[in-house]
């Protein structure tokens, strides 16, 4: 089976636009739509991959981050943000907590599949 991508965004569409394209990508994708249940899966059962959504329920996507990297089993794991937001401020404050990689929504299939294949190369 492929690497495990986890995919934490509150949108249903674009949750099935990512299952289905890094699915046909020989992905095994699981997906969590709020921080909560996003953090629950990445400790549960620890991806290869997150996919992060900024804007998310219950818990910011900036918070999710800093929990996932103080968590020992999920610290190393690479996160790729994916957000609508583009404000310079917030996502310089991504980049201070160790954020390297983001692309903006809407993005193109495949460039996305591209960043994730390097994010996950760089790890090998």
């Amino acid at each position: 089976m492929g690497r495990r991508i986890l995919v934490i965004d509150d949108d249903d569409d674009v949750l099935g636009v990512l299952r289905g394209f890094l699915g046909e990508g020989g992905f095994q994708v699981q997906t969590a739509p709020s921080g909560a249940a996003g953090l629950e899966k990445a400790i549960a059962q620890v991806p290869d991959l997150i996919l992060l959504d900024l804007k998310i329920p219950d818990i910011n996507g900036m918070e999710v981050y800093r929990r996932l990297q103080a968590e020992p089993v999920t610290a190393g794991v690479p996160v790729i943000i994916i957000t609508a937001v583009q404000e310079e401020q917030l996502m310089e404050s991504a980049r201070m907590l160790g954020v390297r990689r983001y692309i903006t929504k809407p993005f193109v299939t495949e460039d996305l599949l591209k960043l994730v294949e390097e994010t996950l190369n760089e790890g090998a």
